[in-house]
């Protein structure tokens, strides 16, 4: 009798073994993109030519011509980046590495600007996006990429209003979005929101 319920208790910590490492597989597959673990890079700072270069580009839309005139954008999104140097070095990049320069010029020029990561669902898959909303002097604009070209867009004081704009845009459903902390060489998640959380008092943007 005793050796039944042994039997019976190794088997189900055998299914809940098995149970723990499907739900460990399911969240992985469907939650935030994973960055490798112990994660250590190597800072890489501008040299003269490259602050040189950054330095001739003072608006917007000086970003805007300079990436679509020599920067290849691939349309694959991760949160390993390459790092502004990196990027000026290849001219040829993932999304998120376009965006991570993209951000990092804006604020360069006193634009509050910041990094939001989507997703939204697609052949019963979730996939990811990444746009660059900032503040244009007095004007919320954002950054998306698309076909190889990087464009930026007005819209709205709100989030709720930059969201309905990119849903337009796309003809999709956004699930939820992560504002992004841009570390050297990869983007930092901090917690998920849900799309359905309505936000219209959410200003856009603020000093």
């Amino acid at each position: 009798m005793n050796s039944k319920k042994q039997l019976l208790g190794i088997a189900l910590l055998i299914l809940l073994f098995f149970v723990l490492i499907q739900i460990k597989k399911d969240n992985m597959s469907s939650d935030n993109l994973l960055l490798p673990d112990n994660l250590e890079i190597e800072y890489r700072p501008l040299n003269e030519e490259q602050m040189n270069l950054i330095s001739k580009i003072k608006s917007s839309q000086d970003l805007i011509n300079y990436i679509n005139q020599n920067i290849s954008i691939e349309s694959s999104v991760g949160l390993l980046s390459k790092q502004p140097s990196e990027l000026l070095s290849t001219k040829s990049g993932e999304i998120q590495d376009v965006a991570y320069l993209s951000n990092y010029i804006l604020l360069r020029n006193g634009l509050f600007s910041s990094l939001i990561l989507y997703s939204y669902k697609e052949n019963n898959k979730e996939e990811y996006n990444i746009i660059v909303p900032f503040r244009d002097i007095d004007v919320p604009k954002y950054i998306y990429f698309n076909k190889n070209e990087a464009v930026a867009i007005n819209h709205g004081w709100s989030f709720e209003e930059m969201f309905q704009k990119e849903e337009e845009r796309l003809g999709l459903k956004i699930i939820r979005y992560n504002i992004l902390n841009p570390k050297t060489g990869f983007l930092e998640t901090s917690e998920w929101l849900s799309r359905d959380e309505r936000i219209e008092q959410a200003r856009f943007i603020e000093e």
